[in-house]
């Protein structure tokens, strides 16, 4: 199966430098299907995220632990961004 290729910086609308600043990081203006670049992910590799819609509501967020009002794909491990005027 071919694959789209390589991403390229100029592909993202967003970088951070380390995943682990990506938890601080207010993104202004961000958008579903934007992409964020972040050149460290913690394996010694760049990575490419793409923000997506999971529609699920934000119901409380503390101690790197969120509560959502359904079920979703998300995992431990997964970026998460909120537009939630509490938690962004």
């Amino acid at each position: 199966m071919p694959t789209a290729g390589y991403a390229k910086i100029g592909d993202a609308k967003f970088m951070i430098a380390f995943k682990k600043l990506a938890t601080n990081t207010k993104l202004e203006n961000i958008q579903e299907y934007d992409r964020v670049w972040i050149a460290e992910t913690g394996n010694d590799t760049w990575g490419m995220y793409r923000v997506v819609d999971t529609g699920n509501t934000l119901i409380t967020s503390n101690s790197n632990i969120i509560t959502l009002d359904g079920t979703s794909n998300i995992h431990v491990g997964s970026l998460v961004v909120s537009n939630h005027p509490t938690y962004n």
